[in-house]
């Protein structure tokens, strides 16, 4: 522990054990803002694969078929 290696010389002592809620929580909001940033995208792009007609993509399959090579 940060306290028994007296980081400051032997004559400061460290009064306050050590405390990381605080990282905790910011660590914990900040994965929250990512999952629910992630999760909107993957929504908006089901919605657009939605709106696309069906002979556009079907299209874009046999276009790529043809571009590679068996």
């Amino acid at each position: 522990m940060l306290l028994n290696t007296q980081p400051y010389g032997e004559d400061f002592i460290v009064k306050k054990l050590e405390c990381v809620l605080h990282v905790a929580k910011r660590v914990f909001k900040r994965a929250s803002e990512a999952k629910k940033i992630l999760t909107q995208a993957r929504k908006a792009t089901k919605k657009d694969e939605k709106k696309t007609p069906v002979k556009k993509v079907q299209q874009k399959q046999l276009s790529r078929r043809k571009e590679k090579p068996s």
